[in-house]
């Protein structure tokens, strides 16, 4: 056993900063995990709003060839003119442009889950959503 003499307070200090070291190392841990949980939760939301955006652009995809085709229809009896048989075209176009955007975001956000857990793609996200309190319960861990 040897004993130093601690006239500077050297020793003390030298322990309270390895202490606050471990504390500081302690919060960067947390803050990386309530990061990473934010980060789960903001795809998983995503992944519901764009499941939904795509659900909703499919049911107006067929209101509007339902709608295009009355149209025409209207048009041949003289009822309604061209310009609104282009119109409803016009229409049930930007609609369907608007689905392969909105497919993309989908499966982008669902990719980033899949990375956060080092998970190849699930074959289940393709169908379901995915359930959050499984995914936090991973990041908590």
């Amino acid at each position: 056993l040897s004993w130093e003499i601690d006239l500077w307070g050297r020793l003390r200090l030298s322990r309270e900063a390895a202490r606050e070291e471990t504390l500081a190392t302690r919060a960067d841990a947390l803050g990386v995990r309530v990061l990473l949980t934010a980060a789960v939760a903001e795809a998983y939301f995503t992944t519901i709003e764009e499941s939904q955006q795509l659900a909703l652009l499919k049911r107006q995809t067929e209101t509007n060839q339902t709608l295009l085709g009355l149209t025409q229809l209207r048009f041949g009896q003289g009822v309604a003119s061209m310009v609104d048989v282009l119109q409803q075209r016009e229409q049930l176009t930007s609609t369907e442009a608007r689905v392969p955007l909105t497919e993309a975001a989908l499966e982008g956000a669902r990719y980033r889950i899949a990375l956060t857990f080092k998970d190849s793609y699930p074959a289940r996200w393709q169908s379901s959503s995915l359930p959050l309190s499984t995914a936090a319960n991973v990041v908590l861990k």
